[in-house]
């Protein structure tokens, strides 16, 4: 029988070459072949249908808030949290830049995993009659429906720490507030380095009596 000779091709998934002596072969390993079966809609939106369930357990809240702000956390340590960041944008997610359309940052990603539903990302308020100067519709980072209370998750794009936004902002904020909404502003280093004081301080101020919990699922 004469020798077959390995075929050269590179990966549908990374791009990256390999040789194989499989003509239909179009990975370069389980890992590849598996992440392309991942990011196909129907079973991405299974997924996430089965996170959102999860996440309602409160078990699984206790345990994910404790790793948060726990030292098993890696994105406590700034090296790492920069290098992940880094390495997620060269591989194509541009949602960890931010921005409405994109998805969420890493802190708000973060923070909404540590609230649990029903929070919403990207929450769109709207309802009023078109007013000049003003949208027809605001989005919130996180949105709490029912209890009309926003928060934004800010970073070093949105001024120094010691003010509380661009005038764009508290033009949004105003605003909002007017329709009965509340409206904080949190920081994206204060997440990534102590999501524990934050949720805290949250708290403190969403509802200073403790009358009823951020994170519960109510």
């Amino acid at each position: 029988m004469p020798r077959r000779h390995p075929l050269e091709k590179s990966c549908e998934q990374c791009g990256a070459p390999f040789q194989t002596l499989k003509a239909h072969q179009r990975f370069c390993s389980r890992s590849c072949r598996s992440l392309t079966t991942a990011n196909r809609p129907e079973i991405r939106a299974a997924l996430a249908e089965h996170m959102r369930e999860l996440r309602k357990r409160p078990d699984v809240q206790e345990k994910l808030q404790r790793h948060l702000a726990g030292p098993s956390n890696p994105f406590r340590d700034p090296v790492v949290r920069e290098r992940s960041v880094e390495i997620q944008r060269r591989r194509g997610f541009p949602h960890l830049n931010g921005g409405n359309g994109t998805g969420p940052t890493v802190p708000q990603a973060m923070l909404l995993e540590a609230l649990g539903s029903p929070w919403e990302l990207e929450y769109p308020v709207s309802g009023w009659p078109r007013t000049q100067g003003y949208p027809a519709s605001y989005k919130l980072d996180l949105g709490h429906p029912t209890r009309k209370v926003g928060i934004e998750v800010h970073g070093r794009g949105h001024g120094k720490k010691a003010g509380p936004g661009t005038e764009r902002d508290r033009k949004k904020r105003a605003f909002l507030e007017e329709r009965g909404w509340k409206v904080l502003w949190v920081w994206n280093e204060e997440i990534l380095t102590d999501l524990s004081g934050t949720l805290k301080q949250l708290q403190a101020t969403i509802s200073p009596t403790g009358s009823w919990s951020i994170t519960a699922t109510r």
